[in-house]
């Protein structure tokens, strides 16, 4: 055999091994795509108490979610740093699931401040300074 045979066998071995080895790192990765037309449901309510990581939220009547209950725990997680207040008017947008308990609880996508009532902020600096 010649030596510029054998140097494309070698070659083509190693350009196979390298296209294994890539092939079998590739199937290891997942790829996570969006979920199009995921169903999703809104509703907009006040904030009535206010806990560590969620909020009270009393339904707008007329809101679907009131045929299982009109008062939501809302989780705030979503919110980051930002703080909701007693008053607060809120839309919440949940996957459509609610566990129906007392109060309803629902998974949270998102929250979106509508208004918020600074008379109640005002209360709860007065209390903080007591």
């Amino acid at each position: 055999m010649s030596k510029k045979f054998v140097f494309i066998i070698v070659i083509l071995i190693i350009l196979l091994i390298g296209f294994s080895i890539l092939m079998l790192q590739m199937s290891k990765i997942k790829i996570q795509q969006p979920v199009e037309n995921e169903a999703t449901e809104t509703f907009k309510g006040i904030v009535e108490e206010v806990y560590d990581k969620s909020v009270l939220v009393k339904v707008d009547q007329g809101e679907t979610i009131t045929s299982s209950g009109d008062k939501v725990i809302v989780g705030t997680a979503v919110l980051g740093d930002t703080k909701l207040s007693l008053g607060d008017y809120i839309e919440v947008t949940y996957d459509g699931q609610v566990m129906e308990s007392w109060p309803l609880q629902i998974n949270v996508i998102s929250i979106k401040i509508i208004s918020t009532d600074k008379v109640a902020k005002m209360y709860e600096k007065i209390i903080e300074h007591l």
